[in-house]
């Protein structure tokens, strides 16, 4: 798995919070979305600014494999890339690295484009697409 990192040009620092720890003393599994969620704004903002205001994307699905605890002292690096674009919707794949190199987690979710004022599914932007794919240099 972690051969694939490679795959990756997008990485984000994770900052764990105290309040991410749970009464078993690793971060509690809840929280993975949430991580997933942060990486993924910070991807889009570093590939294709959104106007959250007339276009934007719903997570559809999610999938998450915990491979081991993540405990504070892991200082894990996020790794997301999108790995697939169709007409209305994009894959996204994640994996959740210690300092160490461990993997912690992976996961894929897919995202549906939307119309921000009706909610109704849309294609993706031109713009979007080609931002990614440009960025991701192979899709």
């Amino acid at each position: 798995m972690l051969a694939e990192l490679e795959k990756f040009t997008f990485s984000w620092t994770l900052p764990l919070r105290w309040s991410d720890i749970d009464e078993l003393r690793h971060v509690n599994n809840a929280k993975y979305l949430t991580f997933f969620e942060d990486a993924r704004i910070n991807y889009s903002r570093a590939v294709s600014e959104w106007d959250w205001t007339t276009e934007g994307f719903l997570v559809a699905a999610a999938h998450i494999n915990y491979r081991r605890p993540l405990f504070l002292r892991d200082e894990p690096t996020v790794y997301v890339r999108t790995s697939k674009i169709g007409t209305k919707s994009f894959d996204m794949e994640y994996i959740i690295v210690s300092k160490s190199g461990e993997l912690i987690a992976d996961g894929t979710t897919v995202q549906v484009c939307i119309d921000m004022a009706t909610f109704k599914p849309v294609a993706m932007p031109a713009h979007h697409r080609e931002r990614t794919i440009a960025y991701e240099k192979v899709i």
